[in-house]
């Protein structure tokens, strides 16, 4: 599979997850307080945040270039890295959903629910998109 299919799933992803974890803790999650809403957002930021840099960085840096070339990757790869930043962006849309939908109720549970994610999950999402995104083209 060319790598270009697997830059743009995972920009796109990373860009859609990223910008909606705001509106949907400020907007949709009503159950939370104001201060658990930025509690929460403080959490989050800091890790979806860095991905979403290094990917736009990439996107400035690799503006005119063709995004799918000639470079192909092993299925594994293609599996993996769609798997991994799917669950990783998954996992965190959902913590906040069972939040709002009563399956969590204390706000702490959510921080470590999150921090657990970004423990088990994040570290290996880090290494995917240092990869495909880091090194210069």
């Amino acid at each position: 599979m060319p790598k270009g299919y697997i830059v743009i799933f995972v920009s796109i992803l990373v860009l859609g997850g990223h910008l909606g974890l705001l509106p949907m803790i400020f907007f949709f999650a009503s159950r939370f307080e104001m201060a658990d809403k930025l509690d929460t957002a403080f959490v989050i930021g800091p890790i979806t945040a860095a991905y979403f840099i290094t990917i736009s960085k990439f996107v400035i840096d690799t503006r005119s270039m063709p995004i799918v070339t000639k470079e192909k990757v092993n299925a594994l790869y293609a599996i993996f890295s769609i798997v991994i930043s799917t669950f990783f962006v998954f996992s965190i849309y959902t913590v906040i959903w069972m939040m709002q939908n009563l399956m969590i109720v204390e706000i702490s549970t959510v921080k470590r629910s999150i921090g657990v994610i970004e423990l088990f999950v994040g570290g290996g999402f880090a290494l995917f998109v240092d990869n495909i995104f880091g090194a210069k083209r």
